[in-house]
Formats: C-alpha cells, structure tokens, sequence
C-alpha cells in the first residue's frame, strides 16, 4: 500500500490538472485489472479516498444476461448512468 501511496502523491497534480500541458488531456479515471483477491476493490477505494474522489464500481456478472443483445444494453445503460 505504500507504493500506491507513493505513486498516487507523484501523480495528485497531473490528475488534478495542477501541473498539465495543455497539449495533454487530464485523466479520466483508473481501470484495474486481475485475479479475484489481489486487491483491486482496496486500491479503487485507496485512490478515491486519496484523491477525494467519487468511486464508482461496475460488477460485470450483474450485466450479463441470457437473451441476444440485453448484456450489451445493460453495459450501455450503466455506462451512461456513470457519465450523469
């Protein structure tokens, strides 16, 4: 967890926008990625609560489902509920 915080303290004025090149666009977000138990949900929740930020979380298993074209339509509905 020290590396993160590490990590997160050189980062914290590029993503604030504090420090940027306006030739480059701020960050939008994170995507973590890997095996169940590696810790993704404590290190969404670590960088949120470093940056003060709104976590939002999406569970895949939640939007599949088992008729043509409803886990595309329920990704899309997700995605622009999380753009509101």
């Amino acid at each position: 967890m020290d590396n993160l915080r590490q990590w997160l303290d050189l980062r914290t004025a590029v993503f604030s926008g504090e420090q940027r090149d306006p030739a480059v666009d701020v960050p939008r977000g994170v995507m973590l990625l890997g095996v169940q138990g590696g810790g993704k949900s404590l290190a969404a929740r670590a960088v949120a609560g470093h940056w003060e930020v709104a976590m939002l979380r999406l569970d895949m298993g939640a939007l599949y489902n088992k008729y043509h074209g409803e886990t595309e339509r329920n990704l899309r509905e997700s995605l622009q509920m999380a753009e509101r």
